[in-house]
């Protein structure tokens, strides 16, 4: 699914998304699938403007959708998706990876399934 179709197909509910802006910019944004039923939430999305990084805006982002998952009561983890680039930064807030397939998102980006298991 890329970005615009996921945009589109947005629920309040269990597919909350945010937006941070500075002066009317989108500055950061990041969503939460939440499925109630396999007590799994995955982060999704989630992406900071380059001249921004290393500001505290990706962990703003990332604590705000790990707060929203502790929030629902039946969700037991959250799980996501990254590539070689950014696993430390989740690894940071618990996160550990599953499985990690070379060239998995596209030549020379590995993807890396990560989990953390909320207590």
């Amino acid at each position: 699914m890329d970005f615009c179709e996921y945009l589109e197909t947005i629920n309040a509910e269990d597919r909350p998304y945010l937006v941070l802006t500075r002066n009317g910019s989108t500055i950061a944004c990041g969503g939460l699938i939440i499925d109630t039923k396999s007590g799994q939430a995955r982060l999704a999305w989630g992406m900071v403007d380059r001249a921004l990084h290393r500001q505290g805006l990706g962990t703003l982002l990332t604590e705000a959708r790990l707060t929203l998952a502790r929030a629902t009561a039946s969700v037991t983890e959250v799980g996501l998706e990254t590539s070689q680039h950014t696993h430390g930064f989740y690894e940071g807030f618990g996160f550990v990876a599953l499985e990690v397939t070379p060239d998995g998102l596209a030549p020379g980006l590995d993807r890396w399934e990560m989990v953390l298991r909320l207590s």
